[in-house]
């Protein structure tokens, strides 16, 4: 047996697998084995879902600034006030406890104050574009582990 056919022997012999009632409603076309991207998608999802559950979980409290967000947050609320010093390297904020974050580029201050546009400027608006990244790190992950890991 030459090693053509025993790696064609090898992918016969996964295609060819018992039907059931998931490959059934995944398939409607009748076919016996379940796409691989059916699982990795309902796998993903599921474990995105299920991490966004757990990260906004007591996502509003503390309703104060928690270690960088006295940089982040408070920059990034600057951002939609529309206050040129958050711009200006060296400014010194108004008031006390907070700072000003010069980071670039600043996607992560835009992506804060996106939130803090949609869900106001509080915890909630702080933490919750994190949070939904931070979910769908988890689901590319899985997804990155089935492309990297065995057949």
């Amino acid at each position: 047996m030459t090693a053509k056919s025993v790696a064609r022997t090898r992918t016969q012999s996964r295609e060819t697998q018992v039907p059931n009632a998931l490959s059934t409603a995944l398939n409607p076309a009748g076919s016996t084995q379940i796409k691989r991207y059916w699982v990795d998608a309902l796998g993903s999802g599921f474990l995105a879902t299920f991490a966004l559950l757990l990260f906004v979980y007591r996502l509003g409290w503390p309703d104060w600034y928690v270690w960088d967000e006295v940089y982040h947050a408070y920059t990034a609320g600057q951002y939609v006030a529309g206050n040129s010093d958050a711009f200006v390297w060296g400014t010194t904020p108004a008031g006390p406890g907070s700072m000003y974050t010069w980071n670039h580029p600043p996607l992560g201050l835009h992506l804060i104050g996106f939130g803090i546009r949609a869900w106001g400027d509080d915890p909630l608006g702080w933490r919750l574009p994190g949070a939904i990244f931070g979910a769908a790190g988890v689901g590319i992950a899985y997804l990155m582990g089935g492309v990297a890991g065995p057949e």
